[in-house]
């Protein structure tokens, strides 16, 4: 018997509908997703140690900037800004603090998840639990590009 193992994803986006809606997409998609709508949550779910954090930008409280510069001594998998910001700064500040890439908004996901064809994170060559490149094809976003090891910038 051959066991699969599930990639865990740690949404954080105070926004209920769109973290369930990703929620919904990447359990579909086979993915074990936990959800967090602030810092104080998402400290919490830490805990599982996930494989990839998608993380939002404006929240309450702490945003993901901040949040990122707090946790990225201590969690090693990548990182992705969840934003509908687009400005340079914003994304050379989530490069250099840690973050693999941006994802934005607003997302749209594909209708069927069946039909959006090969799904999976790639483990990296080194073998270890960090995935170095994540794959949702119909996925906007940096998703299906390579996610640089922490510190590369």
């Amino acid at each position: 018997m051959i066991l699969l193992m599930q990639y865990k994803i740690l949404i954080v986006d105070d926004e209920p509908m769109l973290t369930e809606l990703l929620a919904d997409y990447l359990n579909d998609m086979g993915y074990l997703p936990y959800t967090a709508t602030d810092s104080i949550q998402a400290m919490e779910k830490l805990k599982v140690s996930p494989d990839l954090i998608l993380l939002d930008i404006n929240m309450p409280g702490m945003d993901g900037l901040d949040f990122c510069k707090t946790i990225r001594d201590e969690v090693t998998c990548p990182i992705l800004f969840l934003t509908a910001r687009d400005a340079e700064q914003d994304r050379i500040n989530g490069l250099l603090i840690g973050g693999g890439g941006f994802i934005f908004k607003p997302i749209s996901l594909p209708s069927s998840p069946a039909g959006s064809g090969c799904t999976h994170i790639c483990p990296s060559p080194q073998g270890d639990a960090c995935p170095r490149f994540l794959t949702l094809d119909g996925f906007p976003g940096t998703f299906g590009q390579p996610l640089p090891p922490h510190g590369a910038f």
